[in-house]
């Protein structure tokens, strides 16, 4: 099995290398999965890259960017991502067998993740705000790009020791809401695992592996 960890080198290579979308690979126990062939596609390089050039029979998921957060824990924001280019980004990728995802974040998109997860009753909502955008776009998943749990990215961000913790609260919970049970749940991930409460590389991970 590839772990959270492990993913995003699978991706490059397969990127890299131009294998097509429907190869396999072979895991440690010898079994055999299909292949993810994944990609991201910018909204704001939209009038110099469309829709239209994506290469979609390389890929079997391409994840539209980026949804940001704002204070507003109702509303994730796509004013900078071309939002009316999103449904023609949708419809093609459907067209073409390809699993449409949106990322939510980014390294300015990620200020709020930490307040929206803070708190059960913020979690409810948030899950709630995540799902709406899903149903609203017609989505097949959500990429959560969030840089980074309990560590400063861009520098401004809210940041608390208990964010990796509660986003694991906040994916259990998305889990457990019926539509959000049918979402592909991605997560771009660290090198080093997202910080504990004390700070230091997060020991075990496996609940946020099995929540995407």
């Amino acid at each position: 099995m590839w772990s959270l960890l492990s993913l995003p080198f699978v991706i490059s290579a397969v990127r890299a290398a131009g294998i097509a979308a429907e190869a396999t690979i072979s895991t440690s126990n010898g079994s055999t999965v299909d292949m993810v062939s994944a990609a991201w596609y910018a909204g704001w390089h939209s009038k110099d890259f469309p829709v239209a050039n994506v290469s979609w029979e390389k890929y079997t998921h391409v994840t539209y960017s980026f949804a940001v957060t704002t204070p507003d824990i109702k509303n994730l924001s796509l004013d900078a991502s071309s939002p009316e280019v999103l449904p023609d980004f949708v419809s093609a990728a459907k067209k073409n067998g390809v699993k449409a995802l949106v990322s939510i974040g980014g390294w300015t998109g990620s200020l709020y993740f930490s307040s929206h997860v803070a708190t059960a009753e913020n979690r409810t909502q948030f899950v709630k705000t995540v799902v709406d955008l899903a149903t609203t776009h017609e989505l097949d998943g959500v990429d959560f790009d969030w840089e980074y749990p309990g560590n400063q990215g861009i520098g401004c961000n809210v940041i608390s020791p208990n964010d990796t913790s509660n986003f694991l609260a906040f994916l259990q919970e998305l889990r457990q809401d019926p539509t959000g049970q049918k979402l592909v749940v991605t997560a771009a991930a660290p090198i080093s695992p997202w910080r504990d409460a004390d700070g230091n590389p997060s020991a075990d991970v496996s609940g946020i592996c099995q929540s995407s």
